[in-house]
């Protein structure tokens, strides 16, 4: 299928799609987290961690989600969600909600991006690093919520296998609705995937690599 990254794809109803509409007992609506099976791994009283939505290309921002899930699925976290930036657009001029909706399934955007930099919950503890947080794990509490905006630096502990991150199992959950689209390659010839990185660059740009 051709897929339209000026247009939202609209929703349909999921089993993945968890929207929580419960009151506390103020009558304020109960805090939101991300409800999708991929970030909930784990216990529901877990402690939560949530990332920070990066404001260059849509590959930037879609690794450091990817690395907030694994974070969270190796240090038996749930991922509360991502804060996300007021402007979907990427460098790319490519509405970043829609690629998430893309690459985790219609409705998926709406799941991860609960909260945003002028809304945010609130936080029991801010992390400059992944580093620091996992470090600290031994100080949370149940249901805390952990905000570590640079997780880039998860394989810092060369004694951990980066297996024990992205292990196959959580590999195959990583990509379980991209592998729903169909690969249309001529049958008897080889096959090429090719990634242009920065081909949204213009010739001569002193960014271009």
């Amino acid at each position: 299928p051709t897929l339209s990254y000026e247009t939202r794809i609209v929703p349909k109803p999921s089993d993945e799609r968890r929207h929580r509409t419960t009151t506390t007992t103020t009558g304020r609506p109960a805090p939101r987290y991300c409800g999708l099976r991929l970030c909930r791994l784990h216990d529901a009283s877990a402690p939560r961690v949530f990332v920070l939505e990066h404001t260059d290309g849509a590959g930037h921002r879609m690794k450091a989600i990817m690395e907030g899930l694994a974070i969270a699925q190796r240090n038996e976290l749930n991922f509360g969600g991502v804060v996300g930036q007021l402007q979907p657009l990427t460098d790319q001029h490519i509405n970043f909600r829609v690629i998430m909706d893309a690459v985790f399934g219609n409705g998926a955007s709406e799941e991860f991006f609960v909260y945003n930099i002028s809304h945010r919950p609130k936080f029991a503890r801010e992390f400059d690093n992944s580093r620091s947080m996992e470090t600290s794990l031994h100080k949370a509490r149940p249901e805390d919520n952990l905000y570590c905006p640079a997780v880039n630096e998860w394989g810092w502990n060369r004694s951990t296998p980066f297996s024990k991150y992205f292990p196959p199992w959580f590999r195959d959950s990583l990509r379980s609705n991209l592998d729903q689209w169909p690969l249309e390659f001529t049958e008897g010839k080889p096959s090429v995937v090719m990634h242009l990185r920065r081909a949204d660059l213009e010739k001569g740009d002193t960014r271009a690599a």
